[in-house]
């Protein structure tokens, strides 16, 4: 009688449970959906929001293709995307600034956050590539953005408009089975309007 009853507390427990879970699960997607629907205050846009938006439609977009997602890589977005941001503000323009030596320096740094972050151990890093644009904010007014997904929408679209681009956001490493990522955003000027800078890089590294 008592083994009956302890099972049946188990299986009440259990029940319960799994009752928290799914509550608690409605609960993360619902407030996932409203962080990245904010509306956008565009005198004071928060830049990691929308960074990670960016992230996200573009994984979004690549998953629809059958490709490989983008893994987020914070050391290469403190060392190397920040950097290269850095460099399109400074000069007012969209361009690709020479990278090797930024990533020669954080291999050892990369290897310790695949461990930590990812679960795979990394031999070395077998090719890097980017995109970069510049969107004037008063663009992005005229095109009626509110939200911070829209504006990730409106970004990875505008690459996508772009063959090239396309073939690089969209289409670089879609068969590999590990691919890191970072985007960074920064504001400048462009012929006297506010411009968002942004250059996204992508990873390809080879497993040990």
């Amino acid at each position: 009688m008592l083994d009956i009853l302890q099972c049946k507390k188990k299986e009440t427990l259990s029940f319960y449970l799994m009752i928290m879970k799914k509550k608690l699960l409605i609960i993360f997607i619902c407030f996932t959906h409203f962080i990245h629907s904010q509306l956008i205050n565009y005198i004071n846009i928060n830049i990691q929001l929308l960074e990670e938006n960016i992230i996200n439609e573009v994984n979004k977009q690549r998953s629809k293709l059958g490709g490989t997602t983008i893994n987020y890589s914070a050391v290469i977005h403190e060392n190397v995307s920040k950097n290269i941001t850095r460099n399109l503000v400074n000069k007012q323009k969209v361009y690709h600034p020479f990278s090797d030596k930024l990533y020669e320096k954080i291999l050892i740094p990369l290897k310790f956050e695949c461990i930590e972050k990812h679960d795979y151990v990394i031999k070395k890093i077998s090719s890097e590539t980017e995109v970069c644009i510049m969107i004037p904010i008063a663009f992005a007014k005229s095109k009626k953005i509110k939200t911070y997904q829209e504006l990730a929408v409106l970004f990875a679209n505008t690459w996508k408009s772009s063959s090239a681009h396309r073939g690089i956001l969209f289409g670089y490493g879609e068969n590999s089975k590990f691919l890191l990522g970072a985007v960074s955003i920064q504001f400048g000027n462009y012929k006297g309007y506010k411009s968002m800078y942004v250059s996204f890089q992508l990873l390809r590294p080879i497993l040990n």
